[in-house]
C-alpha cells in the first residue's frame, strides 16, 4: 500500500490503491474461486464486494485497479511537522527491505527514533537574568512541576530534591549553605585548620563566631591587649575601646550585599549576643590589602560544581574585580566609611563617585582606552591580570593561589554533602551549583 500527503492547504487528499484480489467463498462445502466483481458492484460503491464508507470517493473502475480517494472533512486542518517528516524518510530509507515485525538491530533502532517526537525544554524561576537566559536558549517558562530546570535563589527545601525525576535539573546541592553563610564556612575551615594544620587553610584570618563563642573571643581579646589578669583594665578598654585593640570586621551570618557589615577598633560596639536573635562572624579586619590606584578591591570569581560523586569543580576564566570609589585609609575617622572599606557593588553604586564601565568603543589609542577603562569602579579579570603584568607580578601564581583556595573550601563540606545527597537525591546528577567567591589580596599577594 502506498500513501500520498498534501500539505498545501487544510484540505487532505489520502490516496489509497488497491491491488486486484481473488476471493475465496464456500459453496456447498466447497471453495470456489471466482473473479473481481464486475461494473455492476463497483457502480454499487462497492470494491470486492465490500462497502465503500461515505468519506471515501471510487475513482476508477473496470479492469483497472481500484483507486479510492479520502476526502477528510473541511474543519480537519493538517499542519506539516518538518522533524517527523525527515525523521520518517531517514527510518524509512534506513529499512527499504524490512517488514514491521523484524527485529534486527537496525530496525530497532529506528522504530525506537521514530517514537521521539521534539523535545520541548522548560524552566522555573523568578529572576530575571535567569529567566532572559533560559528563553535565549530555548527554554519555556512553566509554573507547573513539568520543568526541566529549577533555579532557586534561597536555600531549596529537602522536599525538592526528594521528588526530582531523572529528565529534572536543580541549581543546588543540599547542606551547601555550610560555605554559603558566614558563621558555618567559618566553622568549616576551623575544622580543618584543626585536622589538617593551620598552614595548610591559612587563608581565612582570625574569625569567632558569636554568640556561641563569645568566652574564647573574650579570652582572645584579653590575650591580645595582654590585661589578663587584670579584670578592671579588661572591662575599662571593653567599655571604652583601646587604641591597641585591633581592628575587627563584624559581619551578620545570614546578610548579603553589605548589609549589616561594619568596621570597629571598640570592643563594646561588637555585638557579643548577635543581632537579632542571629550570629555574627567578627574576624580580624585585613588592615594592609592589595591596592589599585590607592583603592581597595576584592575579586569575584565564580566556581561551578557539577558534581560531588565524584567531586567535579570548574573555575571560570573570568569574573569581576570590585573596587571602592574612596582612597583607602585605615584612619580611626575613616573606620565609619563604607565608601572606603567595603567593595560590595551594592554598597558602591549608592556613590557620587561610582563609575560605571560601559565598554566605549570609540577610537582612541590602547593607551588612552586602558586609563578610561581603570577609572571604573569595576574590572574584568582580563584587566586585571593586564594590570598584575604591567606592576611585574606573575598572574598565574596569583590565581593559582586562588584556584586553591575555591578547591580546599569546598573540600571543607564534601562529607556533608556527600552524606546529604545519599540520604535525601535520588538522581545526584540533577544538581549542579554555581559559587561566587570573593578574594581579597593583601600586599605582599597572599589570598585571604
Amino acid at each position: 500500500m502506498s500513501s500520498a500527503t498534501s500539505f498545501g492547504s487544510s484540505r487532505t487528499s489520502l490516496v489509497i490503491k488497491l491491488p486486484p484480489k481473488k476471493i475465496v467463498t464456500k459453496q456447498k462445502n466447497k471453495k470456489v474461486a471466482r473473479a473481481a466483481p464486475g461494473k455492476s458492484e463497483l457502480a454499487k460503491n462497492r470494491v470486492n464486494g465490500r462497502l465503500i464508507p461515505k468519506n471515501l470517493k471510487l475513482l476508477t473502475s473496470g479492469n483497472k485497479i481500484p483507486v479510492i480517494k479520502f476526502e477528510p472533512p473541511t474543519s480537519l486542518k493538517v499542519t506539516p511537522n518538518k522533524d517527523l517528516i525527515e525523521l520518517e524518510t531517514r527510518v524509512n530509507e534506513s529499512t527499504p527491505n524490512h517488514v514491521d515485525s523484524c527485529t534486527c538491530p537496525g530496525c530497532k533502532k529506528a522504530k525506537y527514533a521514530k517514537q521521539k517526537f521534539p523535545i520541548v525544554l522548560k524552566y522555573k524561576a523568578g529572576i530575571k537574568l535567569i529567566e532572559s537566559t533560559m528563553e535565549f536558549n530555548g527554554f519555556l517558562k512553566t509554573t507547573k512541576d513539568d520543568w526541566n530546570l529549577i533555579w532557586i535563589a534561597g536555600s531549596a527545601p529537602v522536599g525538592v530534591f526528594q521528588t526530582l525525576t531523572r529528565f529534572q535539573k536543580i541549581n543546588q546541592f543540599p547542606r551547601t549553605y555550610e560555605i554559603t553563610r558566614k558563621d558555618t564556612l567559618c566553622r568549616n575551615i576551623v575544622k580543618m585548620q584543626q585536622l589538617h594544620g593551620k598552614q595548610n587553610f591559612d587563608f581565612l584570618p582570625e574569625s569567632f563566631v558569636l554568640p556561641a563563642e563569645r568566652p574564647i573571643f573574650e579570652e582572645h581579646i584579653r590575650k591580645l591587649l595582654q590585661d589578663k589578669d587584670n579584670e578592671t583594665m579588661y572591662e575599662k578598654r571593653k567599655n571604652e575601646g583601646a587604641d591597641r585593640s585591633p581592628l575587627w570586621i563584624v559581619k551578620p551570618a545570614n546578610m548579603a550585599c553589605g548589609r549589616g557589615i561594619f568596621v570597629t577598633s571598640n570592643i563594646g560596639e561588637i555585638p557579643m549576643g548577635g543581632i537579632d536573635d542571629s550570629s555574627v562572624c567578627v574576624s580580624r579586619y585585613i588592615n594592609n590589602p592589595m591596592l589599585l590606584d590607592g583603592r581597595k578591591f576584592d575579586l569575584r570569581i565564580y566556581v561551578s560544581v557539577t558534581s560531588f560523586v565524584p567531586l567535579r569543580i570548574f573555575i571560570h576564566d573570568e569574573g569581576l574585580v570590585r573596587l571602592t570609589t574612596e582612597q583607602y585609609s585605615n584612619d580611626p575617622e575613616a573606620l565609619a566609611n563604607r565608601f572606603v572599606h567595603l567593595t560590595n557593588y551594592s554598597v558602591q553604586k549608592t556613590s557620587q563617585k561610582f563609575v560605571q564601565n560601559n565598554g566605549n568603543q570609540e577610537p582612541m589609542s590602547p593607551n588612552s582606552k586602558i586609563e578610561q577603562d581603570e577609572k571604573s569602579s569595576k574590572w574584568s579579570l582580563q584587566m586585571f591580570r593586564q594590570r598584575l603584568e604591567r606592576m611585574g607580578v606573575d598572574s598565574t601564581v596569583v590565581f593559582g593561589a586562588i584556584e586553591e583556595v575555591a578547591i580546599k573550601t569546598i573540600i571543607s563540606i564534601e562529607p556533608q554533602v556527600v552524606s546529604a545527597i545519599r540520604m535525601s537525591v535520588p538522581f545526584p546528577e540533577s544538581c549542579f551549583q554555581m559559587f561566587g567567591f570573593d578574594i581579597l589580596l593583601v600586599r605582599l599577594f597572599g589570598v585571604i
